[in-house]
């Protein structure tokens, strides 16, 4: 957290999210495992990679590989890592190879040529040399792998007792020189390097004067230091250590948070188990629940109706009570038109008893097919 929102002894802003810095850490550790005895040296080296990926705007990941392989190369030391990031970082500034064909380039040359008594830095120089010669990356490896076995198989670089790859080039060119012609340098450059290495053999005879420049320009240098304090020392700089510093906010808030979201979450989940039983008490019990809901439904209808029954009586009683009055006036005035009023009430009462007893089984008829078809409703829907 420090780092992805501070800077470094050197002044160096960090941008690298706190996540993506743990993850360097797992990176270096899985690719230097005995750093993990030491987490002070594992801090350390990983912390040259990050300044590395700042000095040569590569992404962390790559940085962490090329830090981790060329250490592992030659056998280098966490204290040798800010020596392996400014090599690196020079090299790439002053050279046309990058960060990531050096990388490349040591996968398949650097044991060799800490073997051949090459340091680090050296190696870096002559890869810069054939970089100018498009020869760059793994297939530079390769070739420079070839060639120094060859120089050291032809007897060429041991003047000190030990093998020197400047001194080699040196009795090379010696060589060439002492064949005078044109084909004869070719044929010394031939026996020594073979066909197929032939060109690392003639890059090196012809500019061994630009290994010397990028032997010097990458050898005690501070320039991933410097570089990482130009490019980091810049409001997008600044701008992404806010957003780092925001993001680690969050995350305290959201740890802050987590026990009250836990009680909420789990009296949620006990709601929903709640209400997951009664969808499944009714789902099991539908057939009775919609039985007692027509049951109900029908009671409420006859309620309804009786009610109406109640005041359609009250108003049939009252219109009797006046009936029953005009017809004791009428028969104390004319008794036969009383007889001949009632037989007339009777044969219209009988007439509407009929009509009337014809639609109320009507109703009845219709009020049990609505009752059907509301049960079957119900019973759709469930």
């Amino acid at each position: 957290k420090e780092l992805s929102t501070g800077t470094t002894e050197s002044g160096i802003r960090i941008t690298n999210s706190a996540v993506d810095i743990v993850e360097g850490f797992k990176l270096m550790g899985s690719a230097r495992p005995e750093l993990l005895e030491n987490k002070e040296a594992l801090a350390q080296v990983t912390e040259a990679a990050l300044v590395l990926s700042a000095a040569a705007t590569i992404d962390m990941q790559s940085a962490v590989t090329a830090v981790a392989a060329s250490m592992n190369q030659f056998n280098l030391t966490a204290e040798d890592s800010n020596m392996v990031i400014n090599a690196l970082a020079a090299g790439s500034l002053k050279g046309s190879a990058e960060v990531a064909d050096l990388t490349e380039a040591f996968a398949n040359v650097g044991t060799v040529a800490n073997y051949s008594n090459m340091s680090m830095e050296d190696t870096v120089a002559v890869l810069e040399t054939l970089a100018e010669k498009q020869l760059k990356g793994a297939e530079a490896g390769t070739q420079l792998r070839s060639s120094l076995i060859s120089m050291k198989a032809a007897g060429i670089g041991y003047q000190s007792g030990v093998f020197n790859m400047r001194d080699a080039v040196d009795e090379l060119r010696k060589k060439m020189d002492e064949a005078g012609s044109a084909q004869g340098r070719d044929n010394v450059l031939i026996e020594i390097f073979g066909k197929r290495n032939i060109t690392v053999g003639t890059i090196l005879a012809e500019n061994i004067e630009r290994y010397d420049y990028f032997a010097e320009a990458v050898r005690g240098t501070n320039s991933a230091i410097e570089q990482a304090n130009v490019n980091t020392n810049t409001n997008a700089a600044k701008l992404a250590q806010a957003k780092n510093r925001a993001h680690e906010v969050a995350i305290e808030l959201g740890e802050k948070l987590a026990p009250a979201m836990t009680t909420v979450t789990g009296w949620g989940t006990k709601m929903l188990k709640v209400i997951s039983g009664i969808i499944d008490f009714f789902i099991k019990y539908r057939a009775t629940i919609i039985s007692v809901a027509a049951a109900v439904a029908t009671y409420q209808i006859i309620v309804n109706g009786l009610t109406l029954a109640k005041k359609a009586y009250a108003i049939a009683a009252n219109i009797a009570r006046i009936a029953t009055e005009g017809f004791n006036k009428a028969m104390s005035k004319n008794i036969w038109g009383a007889i001949a009023a009632g037989i007339a009430l009777v044969v219209t009462y009988l007439i509407q008893y009929v009509d009337r007893t014809k639609q109320a089984s009507g109703y009845i008829g219709e009020f049990v097919k609505q009752l059907g078809e509301q049960k079957y409703a119900l019973e759709q829907d469930f």
